[in-house]
């Protein structure tokens, strides 16, 4: 309900009493899911990027092996198998003879569309090649210049890593990780 008043993708949620936001963590879990697992929401796995990571191949493998495509056994998927596994994903089901018109609809795109959109512009990106790091004995190295001073025109807030809080969002009075301007 505060986060309506900032973001506008929540006021639709906020006017309805019977929606709530219910995604946590990287990947959006769903609370649904409490009830299989509760360690994960209540132990705040959420806040582990480990966690997630897990819980997402997890997912993934499970959309493989779900009874509408049964790829469990499979060792390396097309593209056009990787959008179907995420539709899967999103949605539980997916039926490879039915195209990228399946999962969540929304602004007149469905979610495969979308997936395969975006492995599409992912395939585009060209990663520069990684230099090879030398070292330099310290008898030859040049001295580093002293740093730049850096002009700050707006607040600046630091977030306390050694707080085991997640900021959260979504979740009011969760942000205490926050600490106030310096």
């Amino acid at each position: 309900m505060d986060m309506a008043q900032y973001s506008t993708g929540y006021q639709g949620v906020a006017r309805n009493p019977n929606k709530f936001c219910h995604g946590f963590g990287i990947f959006q879990y769903d609370i649904q899911f409490f009830k299989d697992d509760p360690a994960f929401f209540l132990q705040k796995k959420w806040c582990d990027f480990g966690a997630c990571i897990a819980k997402l191949i997890a997912e993934l493998r499970a959309a493989m092996a779900s009874r509408s495509l049964c790829w469990s056994n499979k060792t390396a998927l097309s593209d056009t198998e990787k959008v179907y596994v995420a539709i899967a994903y999103n949605c539980g089901h997916a039926d490879p003879r039915s195209g990228f018109k399946q999962g969540f609809h929304s602004d007149g795109r469905y979610y495969g569309e979308n997936i395969f959109e975006y492995m599409r512009l992912v395939q585009q990106i060209v990663v520069a090649p990684t230099l090879k790091v030398v070292a330099i004995p310290k008898e030859t190295a040049a001295p580093l210049p002293p740093p730049t001073p850096v002009e700050v025109t707006e607040d600046v807030y630091q977030v306390d890593p050694r707080n085991r809080e997640c900021l959260c969002l979504e979740s009011p009075g969760s942000i205490n990780a926050i600490q106030p301007p310096m």
